[in-house]
């Protein structure tokens, strides 16, 4: 499995898309798309100094958002950053539904909306995903990551190369095994990720059983999906 990781991690350089509602439900508005060498951003790196606590809860994700002319400036790995870096990220979880949540942390966050407007998105986020994968703390902005990855305007950008190095780089995060306990998030990343790439076994076992598709789709799955999905990731990823 680390063989597939290493040798195909140059490509997320050379080469280089929530579900389709949520992107419906934020539209970004209409912006010439151009690449990072086309424009002249100057900013790398964002870190929010506002101390937002000692404000009330209301005004709290206002004083978060980044002034335009700063974004206007930052590259889109900066704006990445800034995003799975955003504070008030956790508030995600607090909602009874994990789209829902995250409609209402993002929804109208500046940083998360640029985003949708570039165009080598997908690219700094595989990126991103690739340099964490080998960490040993996993934090909320790693399901985050997760989650944003294989959102449909994202993963389908992906060749099958990369999706397979996706897919490894969650197990690899993760140290996920037959029979492991995961988040979920992860869980249901690996298996939109399996059927965006077509793999035939678990294509097929999903179409066996529509229920399995409902519960990718509602982010609701069992133990006994959990184990489904990690088995045929396992095959996904190791088969040449």
């Amino acid at each position: 499995m680390k063989n597939l990781f290493c040798l195909l991690f140059c490509s997320v350089f050379i080469f280089g898309g929530c579900n389709s509602d949520l992107i419906t439900a934020m539209p970004p508005e209409e912006a010439d798309v151009s690449t990072e060498e086309e424009n002249e951003y100057s900013i790398d790196s964002y870190t929010y100094s506002v101390d937002y606590r000692s404000l009330p809860p209301s005004q709290r994700k206002a004083a978060l958002q980044i002034p335009n002319e700063t974004i206007n400036k930052m590259t889109t790995k900066a704006i990445v950053q800034a995003v799975f870096d955003y504070p008030m990220i956790i508030d995600i979880f607090l909602a009874n539904d994990f789209t829902r949540g995250f409609i209402g942390v993002f929804g109208d966050n500046n940083a998360y909306l640029e985003l949708l407007r570039r165009d080598e998105t997908s690219k700094f986020l595989l990126e991103r995903l690739l340099a964490t994968a080998d960490n040993i703390e996993i934090t909320l902005s790693s399901y985050i990551l997760e989650y944003v990855m294989t959102l449909p305007k994202y993963l389908s950008s992906y060749n099958a190369d990369e999706m397979k190095i996706l897919a490894e780089a969650i197990f690899i995060k993760h140290k996920i095994e037959q029979n492991s306990e995961i988040n979920y998030i992860s869980v249901v990343a690996i298996g939109k990720t399996m059927l965006a790439a077509n793999y035939t076994p678990f294509v097929n076992t999903v179409k066996e059983n529509p229920s399995l598709q409902s519960s990718i789709n509602s982010m609701e799955i069992t133990i006994e999906y959990s184990e489904i999905i990690i088995d045929y990731g396992i095959n996904f990823i190791n088969e040449k």
